[in-house]
């Protein structure tokens, strides 16, 4: 196992006192070092692995110095927040519209709507959001062209309305499938948004409504302005 100099960033048996390649004094390590602090840090395990890559490397490297580990700690937070959370479902269900992810889309949807499509016993959910998916980027490509790419810049996030937040629950509670189910909180967030495909290309902007559902986040509507 190796460990990274806080000086320079080179790798250096875990056992040496000093930096193989400028010489810097290795510091002691805090117990547990990086691992145990990204454990604690909100956000880590939602990553996607090559972002969480990039994260411990940049905090193997400052671990060791009591001081590095407050700049670890703001390099970590620019990559985390921006991509978890209701910022990260937002990004995460325009990015599913663009790939065609079925996946990846149905993770995101309420299960008040998941539950519509269960009540199609000839089609699986699967199938119908694949359907759906691609009829979208059918109509995108229509307008675009081919290769459509979808970018959206979230300028804003807002709590959600209590009214409309009451309202959401208050249709869960009318259902006794969906009873059970905990409507934690709600997010309104506004953004600035790029279509662009082969032939043509717009902005606009729109906004996201999201509710925290079980502890994760469910894109419950959306509208856009272009």
């Amino acid at each position: 196992m190796a460990k990274f100099c806080g000086n320079c960033g080179a790798a250096s048996d875990d056992n040496a006192n000093v930096c193989g390649n400028c010489g810097a004094p290795f510091a002691a390590a805090s117990k547990g070092g990086a691992n145990d602090i990204l454990a604690k840090i909100p956000g880590v395990n939602n990553m996607k692995p090559e972002q969480k890559d990039q994260v411990m490397k940049i905090a193997k490297i400052a671990v060791p110095a009591v001081a590095a580990v407050v700049v670890v700690l703001i390099l970590i937070f620019g990559i985390i927040v921006p991509n978890t959370g209701a910022r990260g479902a937002a990004k995460k269900y325009f990015k599913a519209i663009q790939k065609t992810n079925v996946e990846d889309y149905i993770e995101l949807m309420p299960e008040m709507r998941q539950a519509i499509y269960k009540l199609d016993e000839d089609s699986s959910i699967e199938d119908e959001v694949e359907e759906l998916l691609k009829d979208e980027l059918d109509d995108l490509e229509d307008d675009y062209g081919k290769n459509v790419k979808i970018k959206i810049k979230i300028t804003e996030v807002d709590d959600m309305k209590n009214k409309t937040l009451k309202s959401i629950e208050e249709s869960y509670e009318l259902d006794e499938d969906l009873k059970g189910v905990d409507i934690e909180e709600g997010k309104e967030i506004d953004f600035d948004i790029t279509i662009k495909g082969k032939e043509d290309d717009d902005d606009g902007d729109g906004t996201i409504y999201l509710i925290k559902e079980d502890g994760k986040w469910k894109v419950w509507n959306y509208e856009v302005d272009i």
